[in-house]
């Protein structure tokens, strides 16, 4: 936490509002190269994020349901912390579905716009989050009340924004509508569930509630894959550039500054 003059800034609270603005940022630009309405995408967005913020709080609450079931008081109090993303996600989805279903657009092309802004505002958001890590010796440990834990929340951003940058390249050349949210979803979950061997999580027999959750993600994703791949491809679908070195070097850099960011806060 820190002071914007008499204002309390939560650090997870401002990286979380920053995540999501450049993720609409993301997202509206994909719109307007898809032929859609970037200012309905702003207004898809704050629909998305209203109903996303409520599902990610319910999603915490009834993971944690033996801690508030005594401070009944505490469910709704957001500055306290505590969001499931998977719970977001799912309220996000259905936020995403009803929106598209009442603008008339295609489910499949908000959701490929969705999951650019996603993967890059999620590596932000994590920036200011700082979950409980495993005891650990690497040295890129981070200290937490004098023990050297796993930095887990550094190898999420790490893993989600290299995500963005193969959204990113792979967005002029994907074969069907739908195709990068799909991606996505497997790539988030596979990296999420061994990401979590590094963290603290309540079990379910051999694995977490979120290794559940990624698992299902994974799950989900390939079912859409082979439901969607045959479907109409997205337009307009330009040629696929490849990565020149001064743009490999523009990513790496951005990705140094969000690690540095994350530790610089811890410190």
């Amino acid at each position: 936490m820190f002071r914007l003059g008499p204002i309390n800034v939560y650090t997870f609270g401002f990286t979380l509002s920053l995540g999501f603005l450049t993720a609409t940022f993301i997202a509206a630009g994909e719109a307007r190269r898809r032929g859609l309405s970037d200012e309905e995408l702003v207004n898809a967005a704050l629909i998305i994020m209203a109903a996303g913020l409520i599902a990610a709080r319910a999603g915490y609450v009834w993971a944690n349901w033996d801690y508030f079931a005594e401070h009944s008081g505490e469910i709704w109090q957001l500055t306290a912390g505590g969001l499931s993303f998977h719970g977001g996600l799912l309220g996000g989805l259905a936020g995403a579905f009803i929106f598209a279903q009442s603008r008339g657009w295609s489910f499949r092309e908000l959701a490929d716009c969705a999951a650019l802004g996603l993967a890059l505002g999620y590596a932000l958001a994590r920036v200011g989050c700082h979950g409980p890590g495993r005891p650990t010796a690497v040295p890129w440990g981070m200290a937490i009340n004098g023990m050297l834990v796993h930095p887990q929340g550094a190898y999420a951003i790490v893993v989600s924004y290299a995500i963005f940058v193969f959204l990113w390249k792979i967005r002029l050349q994907t074969k069907f509508r739908g195709q990068l949210f799909v991606v996505w979803s497997i790539a988030y979950g596979v990296s999420r569930f061994f990401i979590e061997y590094f963290r603290y999580g309540r079990l379910w027999g051999p694995f977490t509630l979120t290794q559940w959750a990624s698992l299902a993600m994974v799950a989900g994703g390939a079912y859409l894959y082979r439901r969607w791949e045959d479907g109409p491809p997205p337009h307009p679908r330009p040629l696929l550039t490849s990565f020149t070195r001064q743009e490999a070097l523009r990513w790496l850099l951005g990705l140094a500054l969000l690690i540095w960011f994350y530790y610089a806060w811890r410190g």
